[in-house]
């Protein structure tokens, strides 16, 4: 209830600076948490703690154990919401996916996160390793940017760098010239991903991202995506 009174605020925060700027179009970021008492956001986070736990068991060569991480599943279904259109199904299929890796992830950085805790001066109590799978220990970047660092040494961290780099300009420049298809591979539906572009891109109620390296998108240019995605 708290995190959801924030979104009259930013609406009232977002029209007061359109009426002083009106050349300008304003988005204003809020937290994922704003999103974490949604309907399909609840359904599921319930259905993957199951799941989650029956993977914890069943994946060869793991060796995390959940615990309060389970209760963190709103903030990871989340984001997936708005961009799903609340489909608890694709949802929850989407989340299982990334779960997989997660696992391993975090429990490759386990010895990090341990050094780490014992550096300042956490107390372990009996644990020998701990991690956290759904924060940011089990996320595709901590093993970007961690693994080669923590196996190749300094070589590694560097090599780990210029790997995120190259992929989140990859990732910037996709977005870019082909908004549409990146929305629906994320797993948007085909309305959703035009949704999507004419807010993100078009100069929609949400802001404009830059697209064709700089300037909006053109109606016909995403008609022409849409034919050739279809």
């Amino acid at each position: 209830i708290l995190m959801e009174g924030l979104t009259p605020l930013s609406e009232s925060i977002r029209d007061t600076m359109t009426q002083r700027f009106e050349d300008r179009d304003f988005a204003v970021g809020l937290d994922s948490a704003i999103l974490i008492g949604h309907e399909s956001t609840i359904a599921a986070s319930l259905i993957a703690v199951p799941v989650a736990i029956l993977l914890m068991i069943v994946l060869p060569g793991n060796n995390v154990l959940w615990g309060v991480d389970l209760a963190t599943f709103p903030f990871f279904f989340a984001m997936m919401v708005p961009l799903m259109d609340g489909d608890v199904v694709k949802m929850v299929i989407t989340g299982v996916i990334l779960m997989i890796p997660m696992h391993y992830i975090a429990g490759a950085v386990a010895p990090l996160l341990t050094d780490a805790a014992q550096s300042a001066d956490f107390d372990l109590g009996e644990a020998s390793l701990i991690t956290s799978p759904v924060a940011d220990a089990g996320t595709p970047a901590t093993g970007i940017f961690a693994l080669p660092g923590q196996a190749l040494g300094l070589s590694g961290a560097y090599l780990s760098l210029a790997v995120g780099v190259v992929s989140i300009i990859a990732l910037w420049l996709a977005l870019r010239l082909w908004p549409r298809r990146m929305y629906v591979i994320a797993g948007a539906s085909p309305e959703k991903a035009d949704e999507m572009v004419q807010r993100r891109h078009m100069g929609g109620k949400a802001g404009v991202l830059p697209t064709k390296i700089g300037d909006p998108i053109d109606p016909d240019d995403l008609a022409d995506e849409v034919a050739e995605s279809d």
